[in-house]
Formats: C-alpha cells, sequence, structure tokens
C-alpha cells in the first residue's frame, strides 16, 4: 500500500511539474506575442509617418496597424487560454488530488483563487491591467488607425471600400474577444463557479487553517 501510495503521489507531482512548465511557457509566449505586435506597429508607424516625397507611403498604410494589434490579441487569447485551461485542470482536478496526499489544507492554487482579502485584490489588479493592455489599449488604437486611414482614402474608392470591409470584418472579430477575453484573462471565475463550496471555504478566515477548505 505505501508503494503504491508513494507510485500515485509521484505521479501526481511529475504531472503538477509538467503543468506548471507548460503554464510558464505560455506565459513566455504570451510576453513574447504582445511585444512583438506592439513593436510590429511602431514600426509600421514609423514606416508610414517617416516616409518622405521621394517614397511616400502615406495614410493608405494606416489599416497595417490595426491588422497587427488584432491578429496580437487573438494569438495572446489562444496562448492565454492554453495557460488557463492547464491551470483551471490543477484547481479543478490535481489539486484536491496533491492536497490530500500530502494532507495539506491549502496552497498556491488555492491562494491565487480566492476572491476576498489582499489576495483577491492580487488577482483582480492582475486582470483589470491585462484587460487594459490586451483589450482597451489595442482596441482604440485599432479604432483611430481604420478611421485615419478611410479619411485618408475617402476620395479613392478603389482603397476605400476595402478597408472599409476589413474594418467591419476587424469590428466583428474584436466583439467576440471582448466576450471572450475577459473570461480567459480572469484566472478565478470559472473555479469560483465550479467550486463554490471551496471558494467559500477559503475566502472565510476561520476555515484557512481547519480542514474544511481541503474538503
Amino acid at each position: 500500500m505505501d508503494s503504491f501510495f508513494e507510485r500515485n503521489m509521484s505521479a501526481h507531482r511529475e504531472e503538477y511539474t509538467a503543468l506548471r512548465a507548460e503554464i510558464c511557457q505560455s506565459i513566455h509566449q504570451q510576453h513574447q506575442i504582445l511585444l512583438g505586435g506592439y513593436g510590429a506597429s511602431a514600426a509600421a508607424l514609423g514606416l508610414i509617418f517617416g516616409s518622405d516625397a521621394a517614397n511616400p507611403i502615406g495614410g493608405k498604410a494606416l489599416f497595417v496597424v490595426p491588422v497587427i494589434l488584432t491578429a496580437m490579441v487573438a494569438l495572446w487569447a489562444v496562448e492565454c487560454n492554453r495557460m488557463v485551461r492547464a491551470s483551471f485542470y490543477i484547481a479543478t482536478e490535481l489539486w484536491d488530488r496533491i492536497r490530500n496526499d500530502e494532507s495539506r489544507d491549502d496552497g498556491w492554487e488555492t491562494w491565487i483563487r480566492r476572491s476576498d482579502g489582499i489576495e483577491g485584490r492580487f488577482r483582480k489588479r492582475q486582470h483589470h491591467l491585462q484587460k487594459i493592455v490586451t483589450l482597451y489599449l489595442p482596441c482604440g488604437l485599432t479604432a483611430v488607425g481604420f478611421l485615419l486611414s478611410l479619411i485618408s482614402n475617402r476620395a479613392d474608392l478603389a482603397w476605400f471600400l476595402p478597408i472599409l470591409a476589413l474594418a467591419l470584418l476587424v469590428f466583428v472579430i474584436w466583439v467576440y474577444l471582448f466576450l471572450e477575453i475577459p473570461k480567459i484573462s480572469d484566472l478565478g471565475s470559472e473555479w469560483t463557479r465550479t467550486k463554490p463550496d471551496c471558494i467559500e471555504a477559503t475566502n472565510n478566515p476561520m476555515d484557512r487553517s481547519g480542514g474544511s477548505a481541503a474538503s
């Protein structure tokens, strides 16, 4: 029995370690996507506004920036969902097994998802800052980019109409992103809905040192 228990505990730990490594890799990828997207947008703006009379690019090319930003956020959402999927499995399936294996009542995976107290404020602050970087700022720049591009091409229907059609398509994509990203971004929201008894116990200071938080 001891041997079986130890193998079981070891398997849970190895699975946890592998998933945490995947989460760390995904976080790195998210940072690279955001840095690459904002960097490419800045480079495109520099090329557009830095062009001279001998090599004019002008406002016609401004629609490139919204496309870059939209692609950036869509790719980031894919990576963030990958991270949250692994985290959600740890929280809902694996962490309970590890806590039972080690007879522990609490830990990082529970702490990070509490909705009250200083731990809840950390999570909510992260969630709000993340929405600024991945939703509000790129969406605002996308709208401005398309608006300036349409104004610059208003006299040329051969450019104006395709850019308008592209802007409408991107608008639909952004509506979907605004609906989905807040749910992906908030690490504890799905867990809170899935395990209300556990989150209620961990939010209760009287239960944080007792066995009820691990039930």
